[in-house]
This record gives structure tokens, sequence and C-alpha cells, in this order.
């Protein structure tokens, strides 16, 4: 449409439809996708904020890293390599499901018992590191690095019982097709989501001491 077309225009009037086309053309509104964006950006602003007291915390004198040290539980952090596996594993399930929604929903069950399987073998897999750790005399009290480590994978293993959650509730939206496919896109993004922050936090958690203070000093701690 060329610049004097629109000129001559008289909005004001009405169309064959009703009203000016231009105003016809909606955007689609998805409250849930807004609501889950809200929720997302509370959650690493959350996250943010613990690893920030965290770096401030590592310039005290009584704080010792778990990882560094060949001694240290964290150095060899084998079990947590396979916790990320798992998870990891549970995030391309979750992906696949999606995936299949949108050409044969009946395949999709399947994919998603898999991504909740995964997802419990995760968090056993964490409790079972924990039970190490406790094994080893690093209870929750005993240094600040404990303290923070059992704060971070226990807010993040929240985080992931209730996406269990939300997935259970899309699992039974299964007959509605649209509204399925819509759940089923939330739930696929927050667990990727959580997945990226998990990835943060090993690298975070599994740092030695001299990473924490070049850390530290770039935050100006």
């Amino acid at each position: 449409m060329s610049v004097i077309s629109r000129l001559r225009e008289k909005p004001w009037l009405a169309h064959a439809a009703g009203m000016d086309p231009a105003l016809q053309a909606t955007p689609e509104r998805w409250p849930q996708r807004t609501a889950l964006l809200f929720m997302l950006a509370i959650s690493t602003v959350l996250f943010f904020l613990f690893t920030i007291t965290f770096l401030g915390r590592t310039q005290l004198p009584d704080f010792q890293a778990l990882a560094g040290e060949p001694w240290q539980p964290l150095t060899n952090p084998a079990l947590l390599w396979l916790n990320t596996l798992w998870l990891l594993l549970s995030s391309a399930a979750m992906q696949l499901a999606l995936w299949q929604s949108r050409r044969l929903r009946q395949k999709v069950s399947p994919w998603l018992a898999l991504a909740t399987l995964l997802l419990l073998l995760f968090l056993a897999g964490q409790w079972q590191l924990w039970q190490q750790l406790l094994a080893q005399g690093y209870a929750l009290r005993t240094n600040p690095a404990n303290s923070y480590f059992y704060l971070f994978t226990a807010v993040h293993g929240l985080h992931l019982l209730a996406g269990v959650l939300a997935l259970a509730k899309v699992w039974w939206q299964r007959r509605t097709p649209v509204q399925f496919s819509r759940s089923l896109q939330l739930c696929t993004t927050y667990w990727h989501f959580l997945f990226v922050v998990w990835l943060l936090l090993f690298a975070l958690l599994t740092s030695s001491a001299d990473t924490y203070n070049t850390l530290a000093a770039l935050c100006g701690f």
C-alpha cells in the first residue's frame, strides 16, 4: 500500500468487516506463557542472589571450598557428572515429547514417563551425594561451603519437583489437544531452564578457592 493511498483512508468510517483491517489482527493471548516467564525471572533472580552472597561468603577465613584439593569431596565430581547426564536426558526426552505432540499425540506418554523417571534418577543421585557428604563429616553447619551446597541443591531440587507436579497436570490434558500442546511447551521450557541452572550451579560448586577469589574480585568483594 502506497503512502498516498494510506493518507486517503478514512479510518472513522466502517469497513466491510466492521472496523479498520489494521485493528482486526490482534495477537493471540497466552497468559500461561507470561506467567511462566515471570516465574523464571523470579527464579533467576533468586539463584543470582544466592550466588552473589555465596561469592561474598567465600572471602571470609572460615570458608573452605569443597573442590580443588585432592582430599576435598567435590574434587572428583563423578557422581555429579552422572546426575547431570540424567538431567540432560530428561530434558531431551521432554523435547522429544514436544516434537511428538505435534505429530502423533498417542506417542507422547512414553516420552513423558521417561523424562519423569530420569528426573527422579537425578534427584535420587543428589540425595545419594548428600548421604556421602554427611558420612564424610561434611555436615550442614561445619563449613559455610557445605551450607551453600545443601542450599543450592535443595532449592534446585524443589524446583524440579514443582516441574513434576506441573507435568502430572499436563498429562491429564491429553484429551484437549490445544491446551495439551501449549502446556507441554511450557513444561519443556521449564525443564530446559532448570538444566541450564544446574550447569551453572555445577560449575560453581566444583570450583576451587582460587576461582572463587577471582570471581569475588570481579564482583567487588
